[in-house]
């Protein structure tokens, strides 16, 4: 009797552990529709940063991502563009690659079918510089691939798309990036302003010797020491291939500064080349800022750089 006593005593314990974590699951689940609403409603007024957004990034993942599906084709593009910065937070604070799969379709979906032109533009240009931080080409699945691909073939693709195109490494997009290609511009502007430099850049960063080559000189011979260094130079990064990493790490160990502005020193060239080299290569020592490196920063950098053999030895994130 005792034993059988044990055994209820057990069964009901578990019991109650399942419904106690069902109730749990259930109150999460209703917290995160509540929040979404009210983070929805802060996005038609244009407010931002409230307490209820920030508490879903502490929220399940998966579940935010179901909430943000009943937004997806909202009337309200405010609202759609809400629903791609909560997807990015996802995709950013996940380490799960099909969460992150799934946030990224969130976020392309929106590329690609947002019925305003605006909202769609420049939601393609907000992924490009965020997808050039942090995804590499097996984030992208077969079928966002196949949404690049249709997007880089239409008679005037934005530039941020065929940018898209390089990052995913959507190799069906070669064609059509060739034909865009002809004729280069100088890159005037970064990348996602000019189709045809912005195509020369996707096929660099797909592997393309003769682009990547192209672009390097082209670089190398902007006039503007200001916008050679402050622009065109993200475009190098961008490349994400050997010849492109030899270009900074030179940038790296130069001692040359920019311009004075209003009688301070300009910012150092290797500053500018370690904010790019923080995002491109494996175990760097020295973690992305945006900005503000120090002096002790740029010489760990150095030293790490020179202790790997040179820029040749250096593991380039893809």
């Amino acid at each position: 009797m005792k034993k059988r006593g044990l055994a209820l005593l057990s069964c009901v314990a578990l019991v109650c552990s399942v419904c106690n974590h069902a109730s749990a699951q259930q109150n999460e689940d209703e917290q995160i529709s509540r929040n979404m609403v009210a983070t929805m409603e802060d996005a038609r007024n244009s407010k931002a940063g409230n307490p209820h957004e920030l508490a879903m990034e502490k929220a399940t993942p998966g579940k935010v991502l179901a909430e943000l599906k009943k937004y997806a084709n909202h009337p309200d593009k405010k609202v759609r563009a809400r629903t791609f910065d909560l997807a990015w937070r996802v995709l950013k604070r996940s380490a799960e690659r099909g969460t992150r799969q799934q946030a990224l379709r969130h976020m392309l979906s929106i590329v690609v079918s947002d019925p305003d032109p605006l909202t769609a533009r420049s939601s393609s240009e907000s992924l490009v510089a965020r997808a050039a931080l942090d995804l590499r080409a097996a984030d992208f699945t077969g079928e966002m691939r196949q949404w690049i691909h249709g997007m880089v073939q239409q008679k005037h693709p934005y530039p941020a798309d065929l940018l898209l195109a390089g990052i995913a490494d959507v190799q069906s997009a070669k064609p059509r990036l060739n034909e865009l290609a002809r004729e280069p511009a100088l890159p005037g502007q970064t990348g996602w302003t000019n189709e045809k430099w912005a195509a020369h850049l996707a096929l660099a960063r797909m592997g393309d010797a003769a682009a990547t080559r192209l672009c390097i000189q082209k670089v190398a011979g902007v006039t503007s020491e200001v916008q050679r260094v402050t622009l065109a130079l993200q475009d190098i990064a961008y490349i994400r291939q050997p010849e492109a990493v030899a270009v900074l790490v030179e940038y790296l160990f130069s001692e040359k500064r920019l311009p004075s502005l209003d009688g301070e020193p300009g910012g150092k060239y290797a500053q500018r080349a370690l904010e790019h080299l923080t995002e491109m290569l494996e175990d760097f020592p020295v973690k992305n800022k945006e900005f503000g490196y120090s002096n002790a920063d740029i010489e760990q950098a150095r030293q790490w750089i020179t202790q790997q053999g040179g820029a040749a030895k250096l593991k380039i994130k893809r």
